[in-house]
Parts: structure tokens; sequence; C-alpha cells
């Protein structure tokens, strides 16, 4: 990710050489893969008059061509589908709110609008996701691309505690088998501590005053060594 986005950096500073130098390394070294997002991103379109951006292309083609051998296509396709249902309408809140400023007037008549579609896309995903784990566990990125990996977080992440707590061990195991992200765990961690009345461990989760409209971080376990529980994930 970091060498992906320095050569998006360069690349818009126009500095073909060292953002190939970059995307070479990914691309060989790394085995980048994501080929439609890469062609898709307007970052690099000062790479593409170079002959040098046809050869990118080709080496992730590959790359994606050969990671997508193991797919379940069929079930990356379905957990792709729940991953956008469970962001879309999030991201319009995002997106306003980076636009206006949160807690203004704009902010809360979207999310007013929004949360009961919210509420219901979410009760359907996680009856998907149910079905999915069940049937065939947790299924890491080389089963199923990484936005279908994210689908099992992002649902958890935003369902209520009772089913947080159902599914936490499966993440919990997960992570130690390399078929999920610990960072992703760490923050559904910190919301099932804080919903159980216990202090979050990696200072992820944030609270707001209703009245100053300040942001703080919700209570949190050793603040002063927080950092290092951070690096380990």
């Amino acid at each position: 990710n970091d060498r992906y986005n320095a050569a998006c950096s360069w690349a818009l500073a126009n500095m073909p050489d060292s953002a190939f130098e970059e995307l070479y390394i990914n691309a060989s070294k790394g085995k980048f893969s994501e080929y439609d997002f890469l062609i898709a991103d307007s970052d690099f379109e000062n790479l593409y008059g170079d002959v040098r951006w046809n050869e990118i292309k080709e080496i992730v083609k590959t790359n994606k061509e050969k990671a997508e051998a193991n797919f379940d296509m069929k079930l990356k396709a379905e957990l792709e589908a729940i991953y956008n249902d469970d962001q879309k309408y999030r991201l319009q809140i995002v997106a306003i709110g980076e636009k206006y400023g949160w807690g203004t007037g704009e902010v809360d008549s979207l999310t007013k609008k929004l949360n009961p579609i919210i509420r219901y896309t979410d009760s359907i995903n996680q009856q998907k996701l149910t079905n999915i784990l069940d049937t065939y566990g947790w299924l890491g990125p080389e089963v199923v691309g990484e936005p279908g990996n994210s689908a099992f977080f992002a649902v958890i992440q935003h369902s209520e505690l009772e089913y947080q707590e159902k599914y936490l061990p499966l993440m919990r195991e997960a992570v130690q088998n390399g078929k999920a992200r610990a960072d992703q765990l760490a923050l559904v961690e910190d919301r099932v501590a804080l919903r159980q009345g216990r202090k979050q461990i990696y200072g992820s989760q944030f609270s707001q005053n209703p009245v100053t409209k300040e942001v703080f971080v919700s209570p949190l376990e050793d603040p002063d060594n927080v950092d290092v529980r951070r690096a380990k994930v």
C-alpha cells in the first residue's frame, strides 16, 4: 500500500521515473494484482503516454489472472456485493461530513434519512454473512479476494453486540491463520470492549460531546503504551 501510494504521489508530481520504480517493485516483487483498480486510478494519467505504463499493466494483469486461478468466483462476487452494500450509504455520509464539516445540519439531515436504510441493509448483510460463515467458515483473500475478505469485518463491525460476540473468536482465529487482517480485528476488539463496559485497547473509537461537538477518545486502557499495542497490529 505504501509503495502504491508513493507511485501515485510521484505520478501526480510528474516524476515518472520514480513512479515507475515503485510500480515495478509492487508488480514484480509484491505481486500486485488489482488490475481494475490500477487502470481506473486517475492519479496515473501522467504515465499513460509512456511505454512503461503498458508493461506495468501487463504484469499486473498476469498477476491478477494467477491470483484468481484459485478464487471461488461465486462467493467472491457475493461477498463483494455485501461489502459494497455495507459501505455505500456510509460513504455518502462521510462525503457530506468532509464537505460541510461534522456536526453540521447537512450531516444530521442525511444521517437521519439514511440510518433506517443502513440498519435494514445491515440486517440483510448479517443474514447473508451468517450463511456463508456457517457453511464455509472464514474465507481468506486467496479464495475471495481482498474486498470480499473485508466484507466479513465490515458486517461484524457494524452489527449489534450479540452478533459481534458470536463471531469475534472466529475472527481472532482467522487473523492467526492469515485469513483476516489484524488492524481490522483491533477495531472490532475496541468496539466490543466499549459495548461491554470495558476500556478499549487500541484507541480506535471516538465519542462526541453533544453540546460542544468536541471529539475525544473513548475510555482507553493504559494510554501511555497505546502506540506499542497499535504497532503490533
